[in-house]
């Protein structure tokens, strides 16, 4: 299990829509689940993972496996991430990449 070796804390968001009083979509993020794993930085200016070109200022989180998908956010050192490809599973764990949310 992840949990037993990694020690940073997240929030993981989920996203709801509805529909306003004009009828335009709006999209609202709550608290979905708190899970502990590792974040990783990647290495190098620029590495290739899943096919997707991923800068440093892209992150990989390792966790056990857990209800996240690829349209929920990730809150982790006061920064909110993006995820960017859909969670892989291997085994007992998960392996998410992510890359900050830009405002």
């Amino acid at each position: 299990m992840v949990s037993r070796y990694k020690t940073d804390s997240v929030v993981v968001y989920r996203s709801t829509t509805t529909i306003g009083a004009g009828g335009e979509k709006i999209k609202t993020y709550s608290t979905h689940l708190d899970i502990i794993g590792s974040f990783q930085n990647l290495s190098g200016s620029k590495s290739a993972i899943n096919n997707i070109d991923a800068y440093r200022k892209n992150k990989i989180f390792f966790c056990d496996i857990a209800d996240i998908i690829e349209t929920d956010r990730i809150y982790y050192d006061s920064k909110f991430y993006n995820i960017i490809d859909a969670p892989k599973i291997w085994g007992h764990h998960m392996e998410i990449l992510m890359e900050i949310k830009s405002t």
